[in-house]
């Protein structure tokens, strides 16, 4: 369900909701499927909660429910969030991956601050437009405040669709786990699911952009690629640089909650977000490793990792990634969190994960002798 306006808008303003569903719709009908779980489900973008506001970074799954068991899902968005993460992904995530700014960022990390000026300022403009005029006027305006235009869209449009396959995996894989017919789920337990949820979108992440890259030289012609190892590595790449791109926008997802200071923080249910990403990146990177090291050799896993290294330290020294945010990871709690994810896995028998198990048990052991080491300082 769209909202009314939606459709008096020009293609690249009505893109990033019709693609959001697409991502939803087109990983749920297969993943539900398998769990021999009821097809009936829709993409709302038309309703709030009593406390929502149209604005908030937030995606949601919501079930219906007879005799205790889902016989449909509804798979929800605030209005203008779709609108706002593509400003996110123009006036930030493009650039930051774009060879020659990155390098920029790298030298000076305040001009990446000013990014986050500047898409603030931008949705500024979009909440004060939408509470004068309503919702079309309010995405026109905020396109317009940034110079969006077609050519934009072009430039832009894969990385909003990368990074927004993410979430719609996230919300789907809730759903999958069939978490909803759970009964007395400890807090504990709560923000095991989230992770678990998490690791489950990694690795339709992965089958998606990497192990289904086509080995064809229709393929490689259309992305100007030479061999198929190029093909694996540029999509390894791609793969990497939306999983930081999630957690950026985790971070902006806190400012909203805090009401302006960055934060991977995400309340009571949900673990850290810089724990969320840790293990997000470990399990893909692995993936990468064990399954494409033949065709990637060491010095092309070499460079997957350099970057990613050099982008989160650049995060952390434009002040995108609170320090604060790393040291909440060296919690006793989080440990807990972590074999109560191994446990599950094991539980559900999720097919996805089964391997990981003794990679979750030596993250906990590792953090288990952090916050052991700490305490001895």
């Amino acid at each position: 369900m769209y909202p009314s306006g939606l459709f008096s808008l020009q293609r690249d303003e009505t893109y990033p909701y019709e693609r959001y569903a697409y991502s939803v719709l087109s990983i749920a009908s297969e993943a539900f499927h398998t769990q021999k779980l009821p097809l009936r489900m829709s993409v709302d973008f038309t309703q709030q909660g009593q406390t929502a506001s149209p604005w908030i970074i937030n995606a949601s799954i919501e079930y219906q429910l007879e005799n205790g068991e889902p016989v449909a899902f509804v798979f929800r968005m605030p209005a203008l969030t779709p609108a706002i993460l593509y400003l996110f992904t123009t006036a930030i995530i493009t650039d930051f991956f774009d060879a020659d700014r990155s390098k920029e960022f790298q030298k000076r990390p305040d001009t990446l601050r000013q990014r986050f000026l500047h898409f603030g300022q931008s949705v500024t403009v979009a909440i004060r437009e939408y509470r004068a005029q309503g919702f079309a006027h309010a995405i026109r305006a905020a396109y317009e405040h940034l110079g969006l235009r077609i050519s934009t869209f072009q430039r832009s449009s894969e990385d909003y669709n990368l990074l927004t396959m993410q979430m719609a995996y996230h919300e789907v894989a809730h759903g999958y786990l069939k978490q909803v017919t759970r009964k007395g789920s400890t807090k504990v337990e709560t923000s095991a699911f989230e992770l678990l949820a998490d690791l489950v979108a990694v690795a339709w992440f992965y089958n998606h952009m990497i192990v289904n890259t086509p080995d064809t030289e229709e393929y490689r012609q259309f992305r100007r690629l030479k061999s198929h190892a190029d093909s694996i590595f540029m999509n390894a790449m791609l793969t990497l640089r939306s999983q930081q791109a999630l957690v950026i926008l985790m971070a902006v997802a806190g400012a909203q909650r805090t009401g302006g200071a960055v934060s991977l923080a995400a309340g009571e249910i949900h673990p850290p977000g810089m724990q969320r990403f840790m293990l997000q990146h470990v399990m893909l990177y692995t993936l990468i490793a064990s399954n494409f090291g033949n065709l990637l050799l060491p010095e092309r896993l070499e460079a997957l990792q350099k970057e990613w290294d050099d982008n989160l330290d650049t995060l952390v020294r434009a002040g995108v990634i609170p320090l604060k945010d790393i040291e909440a990871m060296l919690d006793t709690q989080q440990c807990d969190t972590i074999e109560a994810a191994a446990n599950l896995i094991k539980e559900l028998r999720v097919p996805e994960l089964q391997r990981l198990v003794p990679t979750l048990r030596a993250v906990r052991d590792w953090l288990t002798d952090a916050i052991a080491g700490r305490r001895k300082r």
